[in-house]
């Protein structure tokens, strides 16, 4: 338990340390933060390695992609609506779209590289015609 505890600590160090060094607004930094997190967190079936990874790709996106993320929904939405979205929310999107985008392409792949069985009677039927 207390290795887990030390793990935590560094993990929040690390990150804290990257939020500063590139000097971002705290409302982007914790909409990446929010954003790579409820995402990561609801994939109970992932090894730790896979999260990680996932969290890491996901925050990034959120820190570099927040600007055009949110530049596309406000241009997307009239302006009639009481609705502006700011640096946090995309930032937030940013983040949570990375990981459904990645999720789909590893779904992609799967099917491509591992076919069922019959897949692989469908396109062997296909081929002999």
């Amino acid at each position: 338990m207390h290795q887990a505890n030390d793990t935590q600590t560094t993990l929040i160090n690390i990150a804290v340390i990257a939020i500063g060094s590139y000097h971002l607004p705290l409302s982007v930094a914790s909409g990446a933060l929010i954003g790579a997190s409820l995402f990561i967190a609801r994939k109970q079936n992932y090894p730790v390695f896979h999260k990680a990874w996932l969290f890491m790709i996901s925050f990034f996106s959120g820190v570099f992609g927040y600007e055009s993320t949110d530049e596309i929904i406000n241009y997307i939405l009239p302006d009639q609506l009481p609705l502006h979205i700011n640096s946090f929310i995309g930032a937030l999107l940013a983040a949570a779209f990375a990981v459904v985008l990645i999720e789909k392409i590893y779904t992609w792949l799967d099917t491509r590289l591992n076919p069922t069985p019959a897949t692989k009677e469908r396109d062997h039927d296909q081929s002999a015609k």
